[in-house]
């Protein structure tokens, strides 16, 4: 692309390497400026995939908190259930003991009224 120097004209060998010069130097600045751009390109996708991942991992933590408190809420509705009905087991246990005592006593004060009792001696 360039012609040999000419020798006879030294003026006209240094302007051409001169603009070679030029040339490389320009093309050095385009190396330059592509390096940098591709370089923050690459800084940019790389923080882009951090936030990426780290917004992926706060959303499955969020889902799994909530998986886990629904299936807490349902184990404690399953155990307050469970202690209702024990409750009310018990209650209606009580209940049947309470009524069998008194109607010991009934049957014991109608025995009562019924036989009456011997007279004490003299």
């Amino acid at each position: 692309m360039t012609s040999d120097p000419d020798p006879a004209n030294p003026d006209a060998s240094l302007n051409q390497l001169l603009r070679r010069v030029e040339e490389l130097e320009a093309a050095k600045q385009y190396w330059k400026r592509l390096a940098f751009g591709a370089i923050t390109v690459a800084v940019v996708l790389l923080l882009g995939l951090i936030l990426l991942t780290a917004g992926a991992g706060s959303v499955c933590y969020s889902a799994i908190t909530r998986a886990n408190d629904a299936e807490r809420r349902t184990a404690d509705a399953q155990r307050q259930a469970a202690l209702e009905a024990t409750k009310a087991r018990l209650e209606a246990q009580r209940a049947a003991v309470e009524e069998q005592r008194l109607l010991g006593i009934i049957e014991a004060l109608k025995q009562v009224v019924n036989d009456p009792a011997p007279a004490p001696e003299k």
